[in-house]
């Protein structure tokens, strides 16, 4: 139903990222439960019918976990930029009022976060992440290189 045309998991987890945007009953504005109950047991399903090297070791749970350890934040878009996860302020000073909740924050396979002062932005890198020499690109210019996916955290979603 929902994950019908997607050809690879990269596909699968953007459609993911929006579908929760839209179906998680906490975001939704509607009782929309079971179409989140739906999708998320597709997605857990989902087999790829392309593949590409950096899927084999996937885990639909483990993603829906990493993105369920942002819940507590508000105001605060999360970007997927390559490797990394970069939180920035939607409302100002957002990051900086909850930096005691995004330090708290654990994710596997992930350091914890760090705050860059030239960015004014926390991020949160690959444990095997070395960092070669202090960036001076700013986040778009990140993202232009490297890819991004981004939603903004408990933003309620208005479906036509």
């Amino acid at each position: 139903m929902y994950f019908n045309t997607i050809k690879t998991i990269e596909e699968a987890k953007n459609l993911f990222r929006d579908l929760c945007k839209k179906l998680h009953p906490d975001t939704s504005g509607y009782d929309s439960n079971n179409d989140f109950v739906k999708m998320f047991t597709e997605f857990k399903k989902f087999k790829p019918t392309e593949k590409v090297e950096q899927e084999e070791n996937f885990d639909a749970s483990k993603f829906y976990n990493l993105l369920k350890s942002f819940d507590a934040l508000e105001n605060v878009k999360l970007n997927f930029v390559g490797s990394f996860i970069w939180l920035e302020d939607i409302v100002y000073n957002a990051t900086y009022t909850q930096k005691d909740k995004i330090k708290a924050i654990v994710l596997e396979g992930y350091n914890t976060a760090r705050y860059a002062p030239t960015k004014k932005l926390w991020y949160f890198s690959p444990v095997d992440y070395a960092q070669k020499s202090k960036g001076k690109k700013n986040l778009e210019e990140i993202k232009k290189k490297y890819g991004a996916h981004s939603f903004n955290l408990n933003e309620t979603l208005k479906i036509n």
